[in-house]
């Protein structure tokens, strides 16, 4: 493994434990985020909302890498993500159901700190394991 495989392992455990205060260790000061997170923020600080909210929602949410590929300042992950929605989430009220999907993340990647990141993942089966609306989750933006 890379200083930054390592780095994206760990960032995905601070995201599955909620420590959140030790993301901010494997992110560059001018870090940019390209996927919309409901309406946060495109840096560091969005992204630690979003992923508060996700914690709220999903006190048991957890994300790990299935697959790595590095190539030069870029690294692609792809991920499984399980939560069991135990708080409110996009205005939907508690269910008590949970969801497993998989995402992808593309990373450029500096010393195991992340400049930029793009990522995707399967919100349409996420909606269908917790019987949400597709279109009420796209539509929800909290912040």
């Amino acid at each position: 493994m890379s200083v930054n495989t390592d780095a994206v392992n760990q960032v995905y455990e601070i995201f599955s434990k909620g420590n959140l205060d030790e993301f901010d260790s494997f992110v560059a000061d001018d870090f940019i985020e390209h996927e919309d997170l409901m309406g946060m923020p495109m840096n560091r600080e969005g992204v630690k909302q979003f992923f508060a909210i996700l914690r709220s929602a999903f006190p048991d949410f957890s994300m790990r890498a299935t697959h790595m590929v590095e190539e030069g300042d870029l690294l692609a992950a792809r991920f499984e993500a399980h939560g069991t929605q135990t708080g409110e989430f996009a205005g939907v009220a508690p269910s008590g159901r949970s969801f497993t999907v998989s995402g992808f993340d593309l990373l450029r990647m500096s010393d195991g700190r992340t400049r930029e990141h793009w990522g995707s993942f399967d919100a349409i089966a996420m909606c269908q394991q917790l019987g949400i609306d597709p279109a009420q989750l796209m539509s929800h933006h909290p912040g």
